[in-house]
């Protein structure tokens, strides 16, 4: 079933239908403006040219079926989430889920597209975060020092989908971010994903421990009984340090051991 191609069909017509109608669209506060049709719309629908607000040359975008990576080449996140409003709630309601084997599972449908969606939306936000000049945040998650590019997805990108206590996806995602800020439904559902975090967190580290402790007490149980087991294989020991100073000696480092030969 090819989801994104059904939902892509009309993506330049409705961009279109909204700079004619309105600069505010859906809530979102999307602002296009379109002077010249001609000169922002191709004939051939291959590709729209928008006049964003605040920018000065026009941003072309090309339709394929990554639909959120278009989106975000938009540069305003806003229009990325009325799109996906607009071309989503339609085809959920007249194309009802049935080829999934379990009718009450139907979620699964949301779930699977908002994860492509958000994996063109990471995609996107990492090529941003990499340009040639000193990013520091990028600078940060490509050292290793902290943090890594699912993060950077949440500040710049959006939090996606959150999970419940109980492991359930919650199947409204959370399209905001840190930098944009969360609607009082989007922090209940990221309050949800959090407290789980915490609560793994602790299960995990409480299970390593008693683990831990419980191979430290059977390896205590094991009594070498012989000397020498006579085996043929070893290994070479050398003494530790440089050449003109030796920091390990050879009889500290062949403690417990037997001799090859």
């Amino acid at each position: 079933v090819s989801v994104t191609n059904e939902m892509m069909r009309g993506l330049g017509e409705d961009i279109e239908e909204e700079c004619e109608s309105h600069e505010s669209g859906a809530g979102y506060g999307l602002k296009v403006k379109c002077e010249d049709r001609k000169k922002y719309f191709k004939k051939d629908w291959k590709s729209v040219n928008l006049r964003l607000a605040g920018r000065n040359e026009p941003v072309e975008v090309n339709i394929s079926p990554s639909f959120w990576g278009d989106c975000r080449e938009l540069r305003n996140k806003k229009i990325g989430k009325w799109l996906l409003d607009k071309r989503f709630a339609p085809w959920k309601k007249h194309n009802p889920p049935k080829f999934l084997m379990e009718p009450l599972r139907e979620n699964v449908f949301s779930v699977h597209l908002l994860e492509e969606a958000n994996e063109k939306n990471g995609i996107i936000v990492t090529a941003w975060s990499n340009k040639k000049y000193l990013n520091p945040i990028y600078l940060m998650s490509d050292s290793g020092a902290r943090g890594s590019v699912d993060q950077i997805q949440q500040l710049a990108g959006m939090r996606a989908l959150m999970a419940k206590p109980g492991g359930e996806i919650i199947e409204t995602p959370i399209k905001s971010n840190f930098r944009e800020g969360l609607t009082v439904l989007e922090y209940f559902s990221s309050t949800h994903g959090a407290r789980k975090g915490l609560a793994d967190t602790a299960l995990k580290t409480a299970n390593s421990g008693y683990l831990t402790r419980k191979l430290i007490d059977v390896a205590q149980n094991v009594i070498v009984t012989e000397h020498d087991c006579g085996t043929l294989q070893g290994i070479t020991k050398n003494t530790a340090g440089g050449s003109e100073q030796i920091d390990v000696s050879l009889s500290q480092l062949i403690i417990g051991r037997t001799a090859r030969d």
